[in-house]
């Protein structure tokens, strides 16, 4: 899964360091994408930004991790618009794979669903020629098998098994957006620290309070606080301390 591979990424970049080697040219450009990849399916797009931002915005997988970073984001609009943006001689066949299952699941977020499935027949045939599965580890699951079942359906295309094929630990997800009364609850408890003090900042009930925040550990699937606060700020939702 995503958090292994990182792990795993990491260390090797340490060990280089550590014995005065280094990467450079476009394999530390691509090893650096991939990086960026591997942290937005974590959940960690404030990381994901800041490595996107220390390459040059001109290449064609920087802005294919733009389009992932904002399907990751729920900015469905952005992230379709980007991937369609993206095209021309530079970009493989894995590039042009990823680009095109992105725009299939960020047309379907934005009801366009005829486009949506256009898109992914685009894919399943690219699937079928290339065989390169492991793409469908790099799109949030839910969404995408709920397209693939469409699809199916409508007989555009039947890649439903392929999605399913998808290993336990590789799936990832989407989190829920936040309303905005949830993110001033969020950052309230972030600066306040009790439910009471929240309460009184905010000018509601202490109730309210504990219904909003309920909301937000759900929508973010933790557990607690601390934990809430940890994600929103690797997620970029509160501003940093």
């Amino acid at each position: 899964g995503p958090n292994w591979a990182l792990a795993q990424l990491r260390v090797g970049y340490t060990a280089s360091v550590a014995s005065a080697r280094s990467v450079g040219g476009r394999w530390h450009d691509a090893l650096r994408c991939f990086e960026a990849a591997l942290t937005t399916l974590t959940g960690d797009f404030t990381d994901a930004e800041r490595l996107l931002n220390s390459l040059s915005s001109s290449h064609s997988n920087v802005r294919l991790e733009r389009a992932r970073l904002a399907l990751y984001s729920n900015n469905d609009v952005a992230a379709l618009l980007e991937a369609q943006s993206v095209g021309g001689s530079h970009t493989t066949k894995r590039q042009l794979l990823d680009l095109t299952l992105i725009a299939a699941v960020a047309a379907w977020g934005c009801d366009r669903r005829d486009e949506s499935l256009d898109a992914l027949g685009k894919a399943a045939s690219m699937l079928s020629s290339h065989g390169n599965t492991t793409a469908l580890r790099y799109l949030p699951h839910a969404p995408l098998l709920e397209i693939a079942e469409a699809a199916r359906a409508a007989g555009v295309c039947d890649i439903v098994d392929l999605v399913h094929a998808v290993p336990l630990p590789t799936r990832t997800h989407r989190y829920e957006q936040l309303t905005p009364t949830e993110l001033r609850a969020l950052a309230a408890i972030a600066e306040h620290g009790s439910t009471t003090e929240v309460a009184r900042a905010l000018f509601i009930a202490p109730a309210t309070v504990k219904k909003h925040l309920a909301a937000v550990y759900r929508k973010l699937q933790v557990n607690g606080r601390d934990e809430a606060i940890l994600s929103a700020s690797r997620m970029g939702l509160l501003n940093p301390h």
